[in-house]
């Protein structure tokens, strides 16, 4: 078979695609682990280049959302994007790039981190492996470096060091 179509259970469907008797595509409406192994896939592409490439040129209004995750209404704190490199697998580089390769002067934006307005929300935070917090932006504005609870636009705990002006 290379195309099997079945019930899986009395709660389901399955949907099998196979290549020289191995299940490379495999979905099931029962709640079983959906998966593609073959090769990359595309959304918005018949060309993916990546193993996942979403891409979408019929939209035409600026700005332009290609993939989005919503948890609303979800009780259990978590991630809604956790990127993870295995020890060796990132070796000598970055686990994730922001890229923007736009050539026309103040139109190239970078990262937009926006969350919280509070003291007690954390915007942003720069930590070790271990969890030890670098760097802390809150949701008030303020920055820590070396400490997690900046009293001031930016509070640094430790020396600091300025080549040039301060005002």
């Amino acid at each position: 078979n290379i195309f099997e179509l079945a019930e899986k259970s009395t709660d389901g469907a399955r949907l099998q695609m196979y290549d020289a008797g191995v299940a490379k595509i495999a979905l099931y409406t029962d709640g079983t682990n959906n998966y593609i192994n073959a090769g990359n896939v595309g959304i918005g592409t018949t060309s993916p280049g990546y193993k996942l490439s979403v891409d979408d040129d019929t939209v035409t209004t600026i700005p332009k959302t290609l993939l989005q995750f919503d948890a609303a209404n979800t009780t259990s704190p978590g991630h809604l994007l956790h990127v993870y490199a295995g020890d060796g697998v990132a070796v000598n580089s970055y686990t994730a790039l922001v890229q923007n390769a736009e050539a026309t002067a103040g139109d190239n934006f970078g990262l937009k981190v926006q969350a919280g307005k509070n003291s007690s929300d954390v915007t942003m935070e720069v930590s070790n492996a271990a969890g030890s917090s670098y760097m802390r932006v809150r949701g008030d504005g303020n920055v820590g470096i070396g400490t997690t609870s900046p009293g001031y636009k930016l509070d640094v705990s430790g020396n600091a060091r300025v080549t040039s002006t301060l005002h």
